[in-house]
């Protein structure tokens, strides 16, 4: 796990990106802020630590990026305070790869790499309309990409109200 993989450089015009607390399981991988957290766990009922080849359209239903610590522990269930993944908000990973950083890779759908606890947006995954981030733009120097969270993969995306 690593402190802010993922940060927020962009908020669409938003004073503030909303958030949403969520229960967590007990025994799972602590939720560290800047992490993806995805809906798993026991019945799949709780907020978990996003993994590699997350998140894509077709099985998994991205939560947001984890505002705050998880206060779950061993024995007894906890929650997680996470920034809701709304429409044109602007997320800021390291790159799986800096070295492959270019202008090809402008507008990919792409996925998470998380290794050893730290959280990439692979660059590299070839392009597929399933997968839940887009990128928009990268500092090659930082080994930095800025991507969009597609709304097809989030558990907002089919709520209405």
């Amino acid at each position: 796990m690593a402190l802010n993989d993922i940060t927020i450089v962009s908020k669409a015009g938003l004073t503030a990106v909303p958030t949403r607390t969520y229960l967590t399981e007990a025994g799972e991988t602590a939720i560290l802020p800047g992490e993806a957290v995805k809906v798993g766990g026991t019945g799949a009922n709780f907020g978990i630590v996003a993994l590699t080849g997350d998140p894509i359209d077709t099985a998994d239903r991205l939560l947001g990026i984890a505002a705050g610590y998880s206060d779950h522990t061993a024995a007894a269930n906890g929650t997680v305070e996470v920034f809701i993944p709304m429409p044109g908000v602007v997320y800021r990973a390291k790159a799986t790869t800096p070295a492959n950083l270019a202008d090809t890779l402008l507008y990919n759908r792409v996925l998470l790499t998380n290794t050893g606890g730290v959280t990439t947006v692979d660059e590299d995954k070839a392009d597929n309309k399933g997968n839940g981030l887009v990128i928009i733009g990268y500092d090659a120097t930082e080994g930095t990409v800025d991507f969009m969270i597609s709304q097809g993969v989030t558990a907002h995306s089919n709520v209405t109200v």
